[in-house]
């Protein structure tokens, strides 16, 4: 029991720096070949839901993604759920939970830019999307963003108060969940 033991944690020392030395070498010249992979169509921070459901629908047609429309904002904007990878560990992004915090949405945009292309990160692509099954919800708050808000369109933080709304109508309505 002791060996194995200790075998596992000679397995997972190895595992550790083995991938630490992949993801710090490949860190370093995502650092370098970045303005490559940053999308080109968003130039400023108050972009709108128009402006990234172009860049949405051009990844329906690369076989890697799966795009689903999960819903609608309270004025109709539609909100979308991308996927990429099949591996057992999901990660959820998403990004403008708040409508005037737009910086991560264009970071997703690049991560796309980055899975989409054939570039000198096959590797590590491969590797995530084996390991991995990363989903990606690009703008939470479609309609804070076209008016460059923190709130939605009904005046609700999505961050603070949807937890407070949820937990009153349980409170007062057990039997619905």
């Amino acid at each position: 029991m002791i060996f194995l033991n200790f075998f596992l944690m000679k397995l997972t020392f190895f595992f550790l720096v083995f991938f630490n030395s992949l993801f710090s070498q490949s860190e370093q010249l995502l650092f370098e070949k970045y303005e490559q992979f940053k999308e080109p169509t968003i130039t400023h921070r108050r972009f709108k839901h128009k402006d990234i459901q172009p860049l949405i629908n051009r990844l329906k047609s690369n076989p890697d993604f799966k795009v689903k429309k999960l819903g609608e904002s309270v004025e109709g904007r539609a909100i979308h759920l991308i996927s990429i990878g099949n591996g057992r560990t999901d990660v959820l992004l998403w990004s403008q939970m708040h409508g005037d915090e737009p910086t991560a949405t264009m970071a997703l945009m690049d991560i796309f830019n980055i899975f989409s292309t054939e570039n000198e990160f096959e590797n590590l692509k491969r590797l995530l999307k084996k390991e991995l099954t990363i989903h990606f919800i690009p703008m939470l708050n479609p309609d804070g963003a076209e008016r460059y808000q923190r709130r939605n369109a009904l005046g609700v933080d999505l961050n603070r108060d949807v937890s407070c709304a949820f937990a009153k109508s349980r409170i007062a309505n057990p039997k619905n969940g």
